[in-house]
């Protein structure tokens, strides 16, 4: 995810009827780790996230 934004995101704590404000919370829950970085032309960020894979001993 990317934006012209220069701002870091900040997990925020939406409340129960709230329209936004839930995904670097989802992001965080389903991720090892996250972060952002400058966009490579210097306008803006992108967000990335680690996920772990599913092991292939494990039964689906």
């Amino acid at each position: 995810m990317a934006d012209a934004n220069h701002a870091r995101p900040v997990p925020k704590t939406a409340a129960t009827d709230d329209e936004q404000g839930r995904g670097l919370a989802i992001v965080s829950a389903l991720s090892v780790r996250w972060g952002c970085c400058p966009r490579r032309h210097g306008i803006g960020k992108a967000v990335w996230a680690e996920l772990l894979l599913p092991s292939s001993t494990q039964p689906r």
